[in-house]
């Protein structure tokens, strides 16, 4: 842009130079929006918005949130004191032990207490609930996701999923079809980012953080359809009380 003004200022504006003028000014437009958006969504602030040149406001937010949220050490479970990285990271291996599922049988325990529980769902209601899922209904799912949510291992955001929609809406729902058809799921669309919340004020051993997973937005997906289909059955399965 700055070469140009220049040749413009020597040599006078020509119906060509306008034109590779505005061209230019709606790219740097365009690469500012894609800027802000990049730092809202790294600052997590919710309540501005967008298109009001507001980035610095973001990045300043995004550092603070960074300074606030960084582990600077951890005490392992004999006491010592890590403070590298990738030693913090070893450490918190306790996430990994504690959501780990134990290779236990545990159907014998399961037919014990199911044997206990009245069936409610009948036959209509599962045949309800094991149709082949519509595009409406991922569509309608779609809908309900809230944009600028963390994204996951993949990296797509749901406002990615927003803004083209219609161009990929098929595919999503192809691959939600799939899942329900062969009862399986992608590992890689199952894969999370965990994040660490302390639970309270200077958090520094492993149990004193609160671990919550960022799902990929497939995932998210397919598992609202299901909510969605389970949701008009939960007064017949659950009590007010």
């Amino acid at each position: 842009m700055a070469k140009l003004q220049q040749e413009i200022s020597t040599g006078g504006h020509t119906e060509k130079t306008l034109e590779q003028e505005q061209r230019i000014h709606n790219q740097m437009e365009e690469r500012r929006k894609q800027e802000e958006t990049y730092w809202k969504q790294k600052s997590r602030i919710r309540w501005l918005k967008e298109g009001e040149r507001n980035t610095k406001f973001f990045h300043r937010t995004t550092i603070q949130r960074r300074m606030h949220n960084n582990i600077p050490f951890i005490l392992k479970q004999g006491g010592e004191k890590v403070e590298q990285h990738e030693e913090i990271e070893e450490s918190l291996n306790h996430f990994k032990q504690v959501h780990q599922e134990p290779e236990i049988d545990r159907r014998p325990a399961i037919d014990r207490i199911t044997h206990n529980v009245p069936k409610l769902i009948m036959e209509e209601h599962n045949e309800l609930l094991l149709r082949p899922i519509l595009t409406r209904e991922v569509d309608t799912t779609m809908s309900q996701l809230k944009d600028g949510k963390a994204p996951g291992p993949d990296g797509f955001t749901t406002t990615f999923f927003h803004n083209f929609w219609e161009l990929i809406k098929l595919e999503v729902w192809q691959v939600v079809e799939e899942s329900r058809a062969h009862h399986w799921l992608l590992p890689s669309l199952n894969s999370t980012f965990i994040a660490l919340i302390p639970k309270e004020v200077d958090s520094i051993t492993p149990d004193k953080f609160r671990p919550i997973a960022l799902c990929n937005v497939i995932y998210k997906v397919i598992s609202k359809v299901i909510a969605n289909r389970l949701k008009p059955l939960l007064p017949l399965l659950i009590s007010p009380e």
